[in-house]
């Protein structure tokens, strides 16, 4: 048998208005109860009655004391990190609204655009449409002109990337081996500069002998 849609709104008869916070009081504790046992976690409920001056806990007052002692003893930013109001329970169900709304009208746009598109290639003519389908097309074709530049950009102008930087380790072995690249260099050059002068001395030396000869 299926379940009669309850109306949301407020029972103006008393006793009728008593008889279905009793009923739905015991629905939302049984609900509570099964969500702690398939969810394995941890919840109270303590509902308020007009006609009673202490409220209905659950599961136990000791159990409620000790997990809201848990809660209240938790960093105030872990506190608030889920908490809901009914302004930002408001504001999220609009912004959900406003986002299906905005789906809903990009699918409209792109049923209306493909009709038009096939009834052109079905040689309609332009100077036929109307004033709303020709800001429709200009629309759909500054759109796609906007999405065909990006994809261009991105192929033209893909971002470089960094050089790789390597470990500490490694750097420190470059290092040495760039420094005793250039001292052996210079060693080479001095060597170098050494045997030039020797060999000139060595010419001088002989040139002098041969002097000493001819006289």
């Amino acid at each position: 048998m299926t379940r009669k849609k309850v109306k949301l709104a407020w029972v103006e008869n008393a006793k009728s208005r008593a008889t279905s916070l009793q009923k739905m009081r015991v629905g939302l504790l049984k609900k509570v109860k099964e969500l702690t046992i398939l969810c394995d976690v941890r919840a109270l409920a303590i509902i308020f009655s007009p006609n009673k001056v202490e409220p209905m806990v659950w599961p136990s007052i000791e159990a409620t004391h000790g997990l809201l002692g848990d809660f209240f003893a938790l960093p105030k930013l872990v506190q608030k990190k889920k908490e809901s109001s009914v302004e930002s329970y408001l504001k999220e169900k609009t912004q959900k609204i406003h986002e299906q709304l905005m789906k809903s009208n990009k699918k409209k746009e792109d049923y209306v655009i493909d009709e038009l598109l096939m009834q052109l290639q079905n040689n309609r003519r332009i100077v036929d449409l109307n004033l709303s389908e020709i800001y429709a097309l200009l629309s759909f074709s500054r759109d796609t002109i906007i999405l065909c530049r990006k994809k261009l950009d991105f192929m033209q102008f893909t971002p470089l990337r960094d050089p790789p930087v390597f470990p500490f380790e490694i750097q420190v072995e470059k290092f040495k081996t760039i420094t005793n690249d250039i001292s052996v260099g210079q060693d080479n050059e001095r060597a170098g500069e050494t045997d030039e002068a020797t060999r000139r001395i060595n010419v001088d030396i002989f040139k002098e002998q041969q002097h000493y000869n001819e006289q």
